[in-house]
């Protein structure tokens, strides 16, 4: 079991409390609300809210915290005799309002830790169009043309929608708040713009003809064509076609170019392919536009890479985006040219603003991007 230690503060003081938790099953109250992993890994947390209402796993009994109320817990502490069980606590009040480590989130709060870990993991659960608003803040800047983040808010919900359904029973969130999914701001951050852009798509996603919902992925800036999912992860997702985008040039991160030396790569490529022999020689064989490989000779074999897996190899600093060309060069190096930054799938955030600039409706920014897919309303689906 999981020795956790909270306390909560008032004008009287600091009290401080050790607890013993056990994990019950979980449930969501509602398919409008989405479960979002806030932070993992979290040594030490710390909840501040008004007239807060507490209820532990291995309790049915319900704890009303009067007043604002400070609960912290330290997540580290642990005793190796009764390390067998999980944690599962939640809070929420009536102002759907709760500073996590002092940053304001809404919905209810829930904390849970593994066994296994000496760490929490924070998820908030709250109602989908509030969290459009907070995508709004993170995902596209704020202060763009309405239109354009009409066209985000759709295309979020869109994303979020269908990870709300094919959410493993025995996952904890619905997804995270980073990269791997959607980055989300806090309450403080959301703006006129930012409500103004969820309110007025309130319910709206893509989905094809038949009303089948799908993911719908979006990035910064394409650099001059989007790509097809399976050119970039390598699985076919129907909905997409590939569409050439002039709108974003001029915007944002311009042209890049990138040297890697022999020795750098051939290590990368070394530790990643697994091979075992020292690497000799590397050459550009192919390169395939239409399926986004490049060949590469490696010693006495022939490898067949995605941009995207070296992309991954090197990480998004090195190659930012998948829209590069790769060439040798004079000091056997490897020059890598490119465009754009981000995946390049779906909408390009930066061809969006570009479009609503120039009185291009939001309905129109996603078709053109998503040609195969239509806004329906989740009241229909």
């Amino acid at each position: 079991m999981l020795l956790l230690g909270f306390g909560f503060s008032s004008k009287e003081g600091t009290i401080f409390f050790l607890i013993l938790f056990v994990l019950s099953n979980l449930s969501y109250s509602s398919n409008r609300d989405i479960s979002v992993l806030i932070e993992k890994n979290a040594r030490k947390v710390e909840i501040t809210g008004k007239d807060l209402i507490k209820k532990n796993s291995w309790s049915d009994q319900v704890h009303k915290l009067s007043g604002t109320k400070t609960i912290r817990y330290n997540c580290d502490t642990k005793e190796d005799a009764i390390n067998k069980q999980n944690l599962y606590v939640s809070l929420k009040n009536k102002e759907q309002r709760i500073k996590i480590n002092n940053i304001s989130y809404p919905g209810e709060i829930s904390i849970r830790s593994l066994s296994s870990k000496n760490s929490c993991d924070i998820v908030s659960k709250m109602d989908l169009e509030k969290y459009i608003q907070l995508i709004l803040t993170k995902e596209m800047n704020p202060t763009w043309p309405i239109e354009a983040l009409k066209a985000q808010a759709i295309a979020a919900r869109s994303y979020a929608f269908y990870k709300m359904q094919i959410k493993n029973k025995k996952s904890f969130s619905h997804l995270e708040n980073s990269e791997k999914d959607q980055v989300i701001g806090n309450l403080k951050m959301i703006n006129k713009n930012a409500k103004q852009a969820a309110i007025e798509t309130n319910g709206l996603i893509l989905a094809n003809h038949k009303n089948h919902i799908t993911p719908v992925f979006y990035h910064s800036k394409c650099g001059g064509k989007t790509f097809l999912p399976k050119q970039v992860w390598g699985n076919i997702i129907k909905g997409y076609a590939p569409v050439s985008c002039p709108f974003c040039a001029g915007l944002g991160m311009k042209d890049w170019s990138k040297k890697i030396s022999f020795s750098s790569l051939s290590q990368k490529l070394s530790q990643a392919l697994k091979i075992r022999e020292r690497i000799s020689s590397i050459s550009i064989k192919h390169i395939n536009e239409k399926s986004n490989l490049i060949s590469l000779a490696i010693n006495s074999s022939l490898y067949n890479l995605k941009r995207s897996k070296l992309r991954s190899i090197f990480g998004r600093k090195t190659l930012p985006s998948n829209n590069f060309q790769m060439s040798s060069s004079s000091d056997s190096n490897f020059v890598f040219t490119g465009q754009g930054y981000g995946h390049g799938v779906g909408m390009c955030q930066l061809g969006a603003l570009k479009l609503a600039r120039k009185g291009v409706s939001h309905k129109q920014i996603l078709k053109y991007y998503f040609p195969e897919l239509e806004i329906v309303n989740l009241a229909n689906i």
